[in-house]
């Protein structure tokens, strides 16, 4: 049994992408794995592999305007019939056009990867969530952020972690002016400085465990 087995993936909901996603986003953007991983997934589940068709030829004179137009790119994908974002691209690549470097730029503030989650609650793909964000961004970028924020249900408290881990280092650049670095300590200063910490945490400890007391003596009494 294979790891996409056990999160109980299944055909029907792989015959329900496949529609408009071809079998690299499916792996990379929606579930997270190798194209090996899906594949050997179908290769137990009977699946064969369809052919996917292209969408119509235009020229970089056509993409300008849909561009002008205020389409984005999964958009202007959809418009001349491609199938899965990645044969468009591919195409582009094909006639000269640059891919779009604006996404790289995109700010994940807490607010952004909110919406995001939201839109994952919800249970749009990727590809649907990356046409909803008021930003131009590919599925495939979008789909990194999600792995890299922990953004899935199933992430929430590897995200947590990660978001008190910027908070803590933001309160220390706020009181000490200078990022975190192995040169701040001696090797012998680095000790001491987690022997105090532990302390503090040891403190911090009794204490709870003293409201704990105070709160079940309250309720026996």
């Amino acid at each position: 049994m294979g790891i996409l087995d056990e999160i109980g993936f299944t055909p029907e909901q792989y015959k329900t992408l496949s529609k408009h996603m071809s079998d690299e986003e499916i792996a990379q953007e929606e579930l997270l794995v190798s194209g090996r991983t899906l594949s050997a997934w179908k290769q137990r589940n009977g699946i064969k592999s369809d052919r996917t068709p292209s969408g119509r030829k235009f020229t970089r004179e056509e993409w300008e305007e849909k561009r002008r137009e205020g389409l984005k790119e999964q958009q202007i994908a959809a418009f001349f019939g491609y199938k899965t974002f990645k044969l468009y691209i591919d195409y582009k690549k094909s006639i000269g056009i640059p891919n779009l470097s604006k996404e790289r730029r995109i700010e994940r503030t807490p607010e952004f990867l909110d919406e995001i989650q939201n839109y994952l609650k919800d249970g749009l793909t990727v590809k649907e969530i990356a046409e909803k964000l008021n930003v131009d961004i590919t599925p495939a970028y979008l789909g990194r952020i999600i792995k890299e924020e922990g953004l899935r249900d199933d992430a929430k408290i590897v995200r947590s972690v990660i978001n008190k881990i910027r908070n803590q280092q933001e309160k220390g650049l706020k009181k000490y002016g200078v990022p975190v670095s192995v040169d701040l300590y001696s090797l012998r200063g680095w000790l001491q400085h987690a022997l105090e910490e532990t302390l503090d945490k040891a403190v911090y400890l009794e204490a709870a465990i003293q409201k704990i007391d105070e709160i079940e003596g309250g309720k026996r009494k």
